[in-house]
C-alpha cells in the first residue's frame, strides 16, 4: 500500500472513530460493493467502463499525479469501536485503463 493510501485510510479511520464518539451509536459509511469482482481487475487491460460494471460508481473520484483515482469504500464501526470494511483504490492511465490498484479489507 502506498503512503498516500495509508494516509487516506488513517484519516478515514480517525473520522470514523470521531463520528462514533459524537453520535454515540454504530455508524456505516459508503456503500457495499462486490468484493468478489476484485480478481477481475487486470492492470493494463481493465477500463473505467468495466470497473463501473464490476463495482458501480465510485464513492469518490480524484486525481493522483494528474491521473484519475477512484475509491470504493464501505465501513461499519460498532459502538464497541470495532471497524470492519473494505477499501478499493484504482489509478487509471491517460486512456482510462487501470494503471494500479489497492484492495484492503479491514
Amino acid at each position: 500500500m502506498s503512503d498516500d493510501h495509508r494516509v487516506h485510510a488513517g484519516r478515514f479511520i480517525l473520522a470514523l472513530i470521531f463520528a462514533l464518539l459524537v453520535s454515540g451509536c454504530a455508524i456505516r459509511l459508503g456503500a457495499p460493493f462486490k468484493t468478489d469482482q476484485v480478481h477481475n481487475i487486470q492492470v493494463g487491460k481493465t477500463t473505467q467502463a468495466e470497473i463501473v460494471q464490476f463495482f458501480g460508481q465510485p464513492e469518490s473520484q480524484g486525481l493522483k499525479d494528474g491521473r484519475p483515482l477512484w475509491t470504493y469504500l464501505f465501513a461499519r464501526l460498532s459502538l464497541g469501536g470495532t471497524a470492519k470494511g473494505t477499501m478499493l483504490s484504482i489509478e487509471f492511465d491517460d486512456q482510462g485503463v487501470v494503471q494500479s490498484y489497492s484492495y484492503v479489507p479491514y
